[in-house]
């Protein structure tokens, strides 16, 4: 490398550095969700990565990123779940792409990607880019992409959404969850994943309904 040629890197780095600290700056005193300003601060950050602009401050990415979580106040996980999305999704989708459809959307077609190991439809990420289609809907796209509706799944998609455990709640859950399963008559394992875990809910909703149901009625009646 010539002596121009690393004059221009170091100042081209200089300038990716500088847009990430007033990016992530802007969006740590925003009261509000920026999507879009997330999704340019996950570009950036991928370019920081693939072209090494760390290195002369710090040993290596991680410690940037760390750098750049208590200079901020903004949680390193968070910082690179903006980062892995933006580089999981950069062989399929632009930047304007990414920017319009914000972090959120973004997020669950990487996860999509992830999960299936095939990239976004065009109509998942046209989908996507509208500003008229929620997250929820996006989600609700991909999870019908995955699983196509059989005889056995009548009714609607529904979104049970996600939740919180510990250590101990999620070993009593999934507890439950495998006794659920080996009732009978047992839930074969070849069972598709969407069909067996609606099963589950089914079985364990009847069993609370049955158990719980008779003695609120009672209840109400005294």
């Amino acid at each position: 490398m010539n002596e121009t040629t690393e004059i221009i890197s170091v100042a081209e780095a200089q300038n990716v550095l500088t847009e990430v600290n007033s990016l992530i700056d802007k969006l740590a005193k925003a009261e509000a969700g920026l999507e879009k300003g997330y999704a340019r601060l996950g570009f950036l950050l991928t370019e920081v990565s693939e072209k090494g602009y760390w290195r002369g401050d710090y040993e290596s990415f991680g410690a940037y990123m760390q750098a750049l979580s208590e200079r901020y106040g903004r949680g390193r996980t968070q910082l690179y779940a903006y980062f892995s999305t933006v580089r999981e999704l950069k062989p399929y989708v632009d930047e304007k792409q990414l920017n319009d459809m914000g972090i959120a959307k973004a997020g669950e077609i990487k996860k999509a990607v992830q999960r299936t190991g095939f990239a976004p439809s065009e109509t998942v990420i046209a989908q996507a880019v509208d500003p008229k289609v929620t997250v929820a809907q996006v989600r609700e796209l991909l999870f019908k992409n995955d699983n196509p509706q059989s005889e056995q799944d009548k009714g609607n998609y529904r979104d049970l959404g996600g939740v919180y455990a510990t250590a101990d709640e999620w070993l009593e859950i999934t507890k439950a969850f495998d006794l659920a399963t080996r009732t009978d008559p047992v839930i074969q394992k070849s069972v598709p994943q969407p069909t067996r875990m609606k099963e589950i809910l089914l079985r364990l909703s009847r069993e609370y309904i049955s158990t719980w149901e008779p003695e609120i009625e009672r209840g109400r009646e005294l």
